[in-house]
């Protein structure tokens, strides 16, 4: 069963944003502002809440970037080890279904 029903079942990201064009830009430059922009939050601390949320969401590919950034901006590597129900994520995709439709192409 697609996520959207208007897309085919094999749907990507770039379909979604093809598909509501009239959203991928802001959506994009909503969450470049989010995660770059003036903020109190250090780009590590809004990493390591992409990497944590991610988690929660059950979506393996954003938890594994979110993760990777963090550790390149110098949040320590050790704490993931300790989120033991962030390294058993379920496989399925019912997290998070548009890093899902990105995973799959």
């Amino acid at each position: 069963m697609p996520y959207l029903p208007s897309l085919r079942d094999d749907a990507v990201l770039s379909d979604v944003f093809r598909r509501f064009s009239d959203h991928a830009a802001p959506l994009t430059d909503y969450a470049q502002r989010l995660m770059r922009g003036p903020s109190p939050l250090s780009v590590a601390q809004r990493e390591l809440i992409g990497a944590y949320v991610s988690g929660l969401n059950a979506c393996v590919y954003c938890h594994g970037v979110h993760t990777a950034i963090a550790v390149s901006q110098g949040i320590e590597e050790q704490l993931f080890a300790g989120w033991s129900t962030i390294s058993s994520l379920r496989r399925s995709r019912t997290g998070c279904a548009l890093c899902w439709a990105w995973c799959a192409h």
